[in-house]
């Protein structure tokens, strides 16, 4: 099993520090927010 580094992966990518942990935390927050949504929005109709 191959174990992938995507820190590593995507540093090349883009230039450190381009995505802060705050703003992955927040990114992260939204996505759930937005799921949890679709999710109740789904089963109430």
């Amino acid at each position: 099993m191959t174990i992938i580094n995507y820190e590593e992966l995507f540093a090349e990518l883009k230039p450190d520090g381009a995505i802060s942990e705050d703003a992955n935390k927040i990114a992260n927050a939204l996505m759930r927010e937005f799921i949890f949504h679709r999710v109740i929005t789904s089963h109430a109709s």
